[in-house]
């Protein structure tokens, strides 16, 4: 209500702005529509996001659009009326009451201009059918050469035009015709005025037609004609069509006959137009013909040409054959088969169906069709366990439909192969044979210490842990008509031929080293890993991949690898994997050798040989700890050696380049003798001869390397 209140009061302002100033203006649009029926009083407002108002002889409120809101129609018009975004109205389910005045405007946003339109509409009843007679008291023996005239009275009616027809024809424009208002005049009436007279009124939104009125000329029937508007085939039951007859002469009468005797009485046959036409809603197949048509009058009568129908025919005779027959068993995705579908009938249309279902686009189905003789072929190549159930052909037309169905004894093997398995249940074991998914179900054999048991699909039989069983065969045999398959489990501890437990794996720092547990085929085991030597402890698999930092652990139900991922040369050690299974566990060792890159035994490069020119030297120092993780410090070198390579270093000419070094402090796990001792380790120290021309010439002193000294506090 308040939106219709704001709307209401945006009119008289804008009444006041078209008087003064900036106002376009479109008035006096003129409107019609017919009652109950719609009208659109159409526009194109120039304007982006315009307000709009519609108004009745300037004071009800049709429809409003305020900016950035749709569109609505209020009071009365609610329900009734439409207004788009361009400023046009449709009106629906219009009343007398609805004539008068429609003023449109609109307003851009910005107020800058104003756009009005007026229209006049006009609202007009619908025309009820005129009643078309002749002044003469007998049309059918109309004399040439007297003055006839005919009326179309239309009633007290809104008329604004009438128009004559002869034959479907205006005939206001023959040279004996006058036509004036609502009365044809013939001046005189001749011969070739005969025929089938209506009349048409209208006003601007609506038009009916009269009766049909025969004026008939006397003169001897001719040239009698029978024409249908029927092409190609009709089919019984859907189509209709008209049959024309037509002749020359005074006073014709239409007879018709069907297969030589006259036209029975039928609801589906109509004779209009002075019997000239018969329509026939719908046709049958009694219908086939021949039909005639006899013109008369009192002067004479003639029969017309015979017309007979090309009839649709039924579908019948559907036959369904297949290159598998009776009940021989057919192998899902091994064998193909061959439908072959045929029917009689016109333009007949074949389909097929799967358990009532249409087939699908699946590649296995290929179809075929052909037109003549009618059939269809349907090739499954290979069939397959989703083909179960009834294949059907339906034959169709317009007009009729009949199918056939056929099922097939279709089988399948089983999946994959008889498997074999043993579980752990409490103080038993269960042990299980199994092969499903055949159709039929497979016969499955388990066979335990010189015992059978059979059974479709699958066997279980438990056996008591506490009886002899490790070191048994568990056999299962499957046979589905014809095809079998076996296996055997020894249930056994797990085994791991060709495993060495003094083999060595060698890896590279930097490297991922991978140690690989492989068993006999037997029962499923579960995996653990854990490291001997030098750190002994168990070996945890991460929870997720992403966060992998130093082990990844991968097993299946007979195998297990552990992936040492970025090793050094501290990895080296033994490992242990241990399989167990429901008889027993095994552990079996790995012996890691993890080299530097270069091939020593520690993780980085050996230094690259230097000449007497190059620079002192490069010492990267990487600690090995046994049970810590190494704290990085520097190491000092004895003091003796120190104080002696100062001394070198001092002369001139003769500078060494100091290496930097690393210290250990072990605490009772190192080669330390009391737990205060602390051990020093010495790497790549470089000592080159002194830079002196005249001693290199007389006594040259080779250059002297000293790696890797290590000395307990002890043994100094």
């Amino acid at each position: 209500m308040k939106k219709l209140t704001t709307v209401c009061l945006m009119i008289p302002s804008v009444f006041l702005l078209i008087h003064s100033s900036g106002v376009s203006a479109q008035v006096g649009i003129e409107a019609n529509g017919v009652y109950g029926g719609s009208v659109s009083l159409n526009e194109s407002i120039p304007f982006t996001n315009p307000s709009i108002s519609w108004s009745f002889n300037q004071t009800v409120v049709v429809a409003v659009r305020a900016v950035d809101r749709e569109p609505e129609c209020v009071g009365t018009y609610k329900g009734r009326c439409t207004l788009l975004i361009n400023g046009t109205l449709i009106l629906d389910s219009l009343t007398n009451t609805d004539d008068g005045i429609y003023t449109m405007t609109a307003q851009p946003p910005d107020l800058t201009a104003i756009r009005t339109s007026t229209y006049q509409l006009k609202v007009y009843p619908p025309l009820s059918a005129p009643v078309l007679s002749s002044n003469s008291t007998n049309n059918n023996k109309l004399v040439s050469g007297t003055y006839v005239s005919l009326h179309c009275d239309g009633g007290n009616q809104s008329i604004t035009r009438y128009i004559f027809f002869r034959d479907g024809k205006d005939v206001c424009s023959g040279r004996n015709v006058a036509c004036s208002d609502s009365y044809l005049h013939f001046q005189p009436i001749t011969v070739s005025d005969s025929g089938n007279y209506t009349c048409v009124i209208q006003n601007p939104v609506t038009s009916n037609t009269s009766n049909t009125l025969q004026l008939a000329v006397s003169a001897p029937v001719s040239d009698v004609r029978l024409t249908s508007n029927a092409s190609g085939y009709l089919w019984p039951g859907i189509n209709s069509t008209s049959l024309t007859c037509s002749a020359l002469g005074t006073d014709v009468s239409y007879t018709w006959s069907l297969k030589g005797v006259p036209l029975p009485q039928n609801l589906r046959y109509q004779l209009t137009q002075g019997n000239s036409v018969l329509t026939i809603s719908p046709v049958s197949d009694n219908d086939d013909g021949p039909f005639t048509c006899t013109a008369s009058n009192w002067i004479n009568n003639m029969p017309s040409n015979n017309l007979t129908f090309n009839l649709a025919a039924n579908v019948s005779n559907v036959s369904l054959t297949s290159n598998s027959s009776g009940e021989s068993r057919i192998w899902a995705e091994e064998d193909s088969v061959y439908l072959h579908c045929s029917a009689d009938g016109t333009e007949v249309h074949f389909s097929w169906a799967l358990n009532g279902k249409p087939l699908s686009n699946d590649p296995h189905y290929h179809i075929t069709t052909s037109v003549s003789p009618p059939s269809s072929d349907l090739t499954i190549s290979p069939i397959s366990k989703n083909d179960t159930g009834s294949f059907t052909c339906e034959a169709s037309n317009l007009i009729s439909k009949e199918n056939k169905s056929v099922t097939f004894n279709l089988g399948w093997r089983p999946e994959g192969n008889i498997s074999c398995s043993a579980e752990a249940s409490g103080t038993d074991v269960n042990l299980m044979c199994s092969w499903l998914g055949g159709n039929p179900a497979a016969n499955v054999s388990l066979i335990f210490n010189n015992q059978t048991m059979t059974e479709h699909n699958n066997v279980t039989r438990s056996v008591s842990t506490s009886s002899s069983i490790q070191g048994s065969n568990l056999t299962c045999q499957g046979d589905q008509l014809g095809k079998t398959s076996q296996c055997t489990v020894e249930l056994e501890r797990p085994k791991a031929p060709g495993h060495d437990n003094n083999s060595v794996t060698k890896g590279i720092a930097g490297h991922t080293v991978v140690l690989t547990l492989t068993l006999k085929e037997g029962l499923p085991c579960v995996f653990n890993w854990a490291r001997l030597t030098p750190n002994p402890g168990p070996i945890q698999n991460p929870s997720a991949r992403a966060t992998i930092t130093k082990y990844d652990i991968i097993s299946t139900s007979l195998s297990s690898s552990l992936h040492i991922l970025d090793a050094t040369v501290n990895d080296s050690g033994k490992y242990e994997c241990t399989a167990k299974n429901i008889i027993g566990a095994e552990n079996f060792i790995f012996n890691v050798n993890v080299t530097a890159q270069g091939g020593g035994n520690d993780e980085s490069p050996k230094p690259k040989t230097l000449g007497g020119g190059a620079i002192a030297g490069i010492v990267i120092g990487v600690l090995a700890g046994i049970a810590l993780i190494g704290i990085l410090a520097f190491f000092l070198v004895r003091k003796n050696k120190r104080s002696k390579e100062r001394e070198r270093i001092n002369e001139p000419g003769d500078q060494l380049d100091l290496p930097v070094y690393s210290t250990v402090n072990k605490q009772n796990g190192g080669a330390a003798e009391n737990q205060n001792a602390q051990d020093d380790v010495k790497y790549a120290v470089i000592n080159f001869a002194k830079n002196n021309s005249s001693a290199k010439a007389s006594n040259p002193a080779p250059e002297e390397t000293e790696y890797s000294t290590v000395k307990t506090s002890a043994k100094r």
